[in-house]
Protein backbone atom coordinates (compact mmCIF):
# COMPACT_ATOMS: atom_id res chain seq x y z
CA UNK A 1 0.00 0.00 0.00
CA UNK A 2 1.34 3.43 -0.98
CA UNK A 3 0.83 6.62 0.89
CA UNK A 4 1.25 10.20 -0.28
CA UNK A 5 4.57 10.41 1.57
CA UNK A 6 6.09 7.49 -0.42
CA UNK A 7 5.61 9.05 -3.89
CA UNK A 8 8.17 11.91 -3.60
CA UNK A 9 10.79 9.49 -2.33
CA UNK A 10 10.40 7.32 -5.43
CA UNK A 11 10.53 10.30 -7.82
CA UNK A 12 13.77 11.66 -6.31
CA UNK A 13 15.92 8.72 -7.44
CA UNK A 14 14.34 8.90 -10.92
CA UNK A 15 15.08 12.62 -11.11
CA UNK A 16 18.68 12.13 -9.97
CA UNK A 17 19.10 9.28 -12.47
CA UNK A 18 17.71 11.40 -15.32
CA UNK A 19 19.94 14.35 -14.40
CA UNK A 20 22.95 12.02 -14.25
CA UNK A 21 22.11 10.62 -17.72
CA UNK A 22 21.73 14.11 -19.22
CA UNK A 23 25.01 15.20 -17.62
CA UNK A 24 26.73 12.14 -19.06
CA UNK A 25 25.31 12.82 -22.54
CA UNK A 26 26.46 16.45 -22.40
CA UNK A 27 29.93 15.33 -21.27
CA UNK A 28 30.18 12.82 -24.12
CA UNK A 29 29.07 15.39 -26.70
CA UNK A 30 31.52 17.92 -25.24
CA UNK A 31 34.31 15.33 -25.47
CA UNK A 32 33.63 14.43 -29.11
CA UNK A 33 32.99 17.96 -30.33
CA UNK A 34 35.58 19.95 -28.39
CA UNK A 35 38.26 17.67 -26.93
CA UNK A 36 38.71 15.00 -29.63
CA UNK A 37 39.31 17.40 -32.53
CA UNK A 38 42.08 19.07 -30.56
CA UNK A 39 43.87 15.95 -29.31
CA UNK A 40 42.54 12.81 -31.07
CA UNK A 41 41.29 13.37 -34.61
CA UNK A 42 40.35 16.13 -37.00
CA UNK A 43 39.73 17.08 -40.57
CA UNK A 44 42.16 18.55 -43.10
CA UNK A 45 41.21 20.49 -46.22
CA UNK A 46 43.83 20.16 -48.95
CA UNK A 47 44.72 23.42 -50.66
CA UNK A 48 47.32 23.30 -53.41
CA UNK A 49 48.94 20.94 -55.89
CA UNK A 50 52.01 19.84 -53.91
CA UNK A 51 50.57 16.40 -53.10
CA UNK A 52 49.08 15.57 -56.52
CA UNK A 53 48.34 12.86 -57.66
CA UNK A 54 47.78 11.49 -54.17
CA UNK A 55 45.72 14.43 -52.92
CA UNK A 56 44.08 17.33 -54.73
CA UNK A 57 42.80 20.78 -53.85
CA UNK A 58 39.52 20.56 -51.90
CA UNK A 59 40.05 16.94 -50.83
CA UNK A 60 38.85 16.49 -47.28
CA UNK A 61 40.86 14.14 -45.12
CA UNK A 62 40.49 12.75 -41.60
CA UNK A 63 43.72 12.87 -39.62
CA UNK A 64 44.58 11.30 -36.30
CA UNK A 65 46.92 12.57 -33.60
CA UNK A 66 47.15 9.54 -31.31
CA UNK A 67 49.54 7.08 -32.98
CA UNK A 68 52.50 9.48 -32.91
CA UNK A 69 52.19 9.59 -29.12
CA UNK A 70 53.18 5.89 -29.11
CA UNK A 71 55.66 5.71 -31.99
CA UNK A 72 57.62 8.05 -34.19
CA UNK A 73 56.48 9.00 -37.70
CA UNK A 74 57.52 6.54 -40.40
CA UNK A 75 58.87 6.88 -43.91
CA UNK A 76 56.13 7.54 -46.50
CA UNK A 77 53.54 8.67 -43.92
CA UNK A 78 51.45 11.56 -45.22
CA UNK A 79 51.33 14.12 -42.42
CA UNK A 80 49.87 17.45 -41.46
CA UNK A 81 52.49 19.80 -40.10
CA UNK A 82 52.81 23.29 -38.77
CA UNK A 83 54.58 25.32 -41.44
CA UNK A 84 58.13 26.14 -40.35
CA UNK A 85 57.97 29.49 -42.17
CA UNK A 86 54.33 30.65 -42.04
CA UNK A 87 52.63 31.18 -38.69
CA UNK A 88 49.14 29.65 -38.34
CA UNK A 89 49.57 27.72 -41.60
CA UNK A 90 49.43 23.96 -41.94
CA UNK A 91 50.95 21.88 -44.72
CA UNK A 92 50.46 18.35 -45.98
CA UNK A 93 53.62 16.49 -47.04
CA UNK A 94 55.11 12.99 -47.18
CA UNK A 95 57.95 11.84 -44.92
CA UNK A 96 60.95 10.81 -47.04
CA UNK A 97 63.94 10.98 -44.69
CA UNK A 98 64.17 10.04 -41.02
CA UNK A 99 66.30 11.49 -38.20
CA UNK A 100 70.05 10.87 -38.43
CA UNK A 101 69.87 9.58 -42.03
CA UNK A 102 71.64 11.16 -44.96
CA UNK A 103 69.70 12.10 -48.06
CA UNK A 104 70.91 13.03 -51.52
CA UNK A 105 69.03 13.64 -54.75
CA UNK A 106 71.08 12.81 -57.84
CA UNK A 107 69.67 12.95 -61.37
CA UNK A 108 66.12 12.96 -60.01
CA UNK A 109 66.66 9.91 -57.78
CA UNK A 110 66.54 9.96 -53.97
CA UNK A 111 69.29 8.20 -52.03
CA UNK A 112 69.01 7.47 -48.31
CA UNK A 113 72.29 6.58 -46.59
CA UNK A 114 73.88 6.22 -50.07
CA UNK A 115 71.26 3.66 -51.22
CA UNK A 116 68.53 4.31 -53.75
CA UNK A 117 65.21 4.85 -51.97
CA UNK A 118 63.04 1.81 -52.68
CA UNK A 119 59.25 1.77 -52.83
CA UNK A 120 59.05 5.49 -53.55
CA UNK A 121 56.10 5.16 -55.91
CA UNK A 122 54.44 8.37 -54.79
CA UNK A 123 56.20 11.11 -56.73
CA UNK A 124 54.29 11.86 -59.91
CA UNK A 125 56.80 14.20 -61.53
CA UNK A 126 60.54 14.01 -62.08
CA UNK A 127 62.54 15.74 -59.38
CA UNK A 128 63.96 18.75 -61.21
CA UNK A 129 65.35 20.49 -58.13
CA UNK A 130 67.48 18.80 -55.46
CA UNK A 131 68.05 21.91 -53.36
CA UNK A 132 69.93 21.24 -50.13
CA UNK A 133 69.93 17.52 -51.00
CA UNK A 134 72.05 18.09 -54.12
CA UNK A 135 74.99 17.22 -51.90
CA UNK A 136 74.68 14.69 -49.11
CA UNK A 137 72.51 16.25 -46.41
CA UNK A 138 72.52 14.88 -42.86
CA UNK A 139 69.06 15.03 -41.32
CA UNK A 140 69.46 16.29 -37.74
CA UNK A 141 68.32 14.24 -34.78
CA UNK A 142 64.62 14.82 -34.09
CA UNK A 143 63.98 16.12 -37.64
CA UNK A 144 62.39 14.71 -40.79
CA UNK A 145 62.88 15.39 -44.50
CA UNK A 146 59.46 15.98 -46.10
CA UNK A 147 58.48 16.35 -49.73
CA UNK A 148 55.31 16.78 -51.70
CA UNK A 149 54.31 14.03 -54.11
CA UNK A 150 54.28 16.57 -56.95
CA UNK A 151 58.03 17.12 -56.94
CA UNK A 152 58.37 19.82 -59.55
CA UNK A 153 60.39 22.69 -58.13
CA UNK A 154 57.71 25.29 -58.75
CA UNK A 155 54.91 23.20 -57.18
CA UNK A 156 56.07 21.73 -53.87
CA UNK A 157 57.79 23.96 -51.34
CA UNK A 158 59.34 21.38 -49.03
CA UNK A 159 62.49 20.26 -47.19
CA UNK A 160 64.63 20.66 -50.32
CA UNK A 161 64.54 24.41 -49.85
CA UNK A 162 67.09 25.98 -47.54
CA UNK A 163 64.43 28.22 -45.95
CA UNK A 164 62.59 25.10 -44.81
CA UNK A 165 65.09 22.26 -44.45
CA UNK A 166 64.43 19.29 -42.21
CA UNK A 167 61.25 19.63 -40.17
CA UNK A 168 61.42 19.39 -36.36
CA UNK A 169 59.39 16.52 -34.90
CA UNK A 170 57.21 18.92 -32.89
CA UNK A 171 55.96 20.48 -36.15
CA UNK A 172 54.50 17.14 -37.28
CA UNK A 173 50.99 17.24 -35.84
CA UNK A 174 48.98 14.40 -37.34
CA UNK A 175 48.91 11.48 -39.75
CA UNK A 176 46.41 11.68 -42.60
CA UNK A 177 44.45 8.46 -42.72
CA UNK A 178 41.21 8.66 -44.71
CA UNK A 179 39.79 10.76 -47.55
CA UNK A 180 36.05 11.33 -47.11
CA UNK A 181 35.51 13.82 -49.93
CA UNK A 182 35.13 13.80 -52.90
CA UNK A 183 32.81 10.86 -52.55
CA UNK A 184 34.11 9.08 -55.66
CA UNK A 185 37.59 8.92 -54.06
CA UNK A 186 36.70 7.82 -50.53
CA UNK A 187 39.41 5.64 -49.02
CA UNK A 188 42.58 5.35 -46.99
CA UNK A 189 45.62 7.53 -47.68
CA UNK A 190 48.77 5.75 -48.84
Amino acid sequence: MTTKNDTPKQEKPKLISALWQYTLIVAIVFFFLLICPKFVYGSTLVDGASMENTLHTNDRIFHEMISYRFHEPERFDVVQLQSPVEEDTFWVKRIIGLPDETIQIKNGTIYINNKKLKNDTYGNAPIDYAGIAEKTYKIPEGHYFLMGDNRKSDISWDSRYEEIGAIPRENILAKLIFRYYPFNQIGTIN
